[in-house]
């Protein structure tokens, strides 16, 4: 997810201007679902990230540029405004209001991958 002015990117779109914009690119934000911010692994990971990693009521979350003003979200908001993205993607897509849903997300391992990820 990323955060331009007062636009929210999701996806590809978010990907592709990364570069450009790596302080406001929150990307594998999964990794501090349900953490603390003191946690360890937080601290570890927080290394190899660009954007910021500060603590939001005890919680780890990151802080971007958004609106023209730094704004702190938790790794469970942005995940709620992916789904919501994804929600009204689903709704142009089949022409009305989606009420239930289910999301399947695939664990993926490789061989040589971080045991702690």
């Amino acid at each position: 997810m990323a955060f331009q002015c007062a636009e929210q990117l999701v996806g590809e779109v978010a990907v592709q201007q990364a570069v450009k914009n790596q302080q406001n690119t929150v990307m594998e934000g999964k990794r501090l679902l349900g953490k603390k911010h003191d946690d360890p692994m937080v601290k570890k990971y927080a290394k190899r990230w660009h954007f910021a990693v500060v603590n939001k009521n005890g919680k780890a979350g990151v802080t971007v540029q958004y609106n023209e003003v730094a704004t702190a979200f938790t790794a469970e908001q942005i995940c709620g405004l992916i789904l919501g993205n994804l929600k009204e993607t689903a709704e142009a897509f089949v022409h009305s209001p989606v009420k239930n849903c289910v999301l399947c997300a695939p664990i993926v391992r490789f061989p040589n991958a971080d045991p702690d990820s």
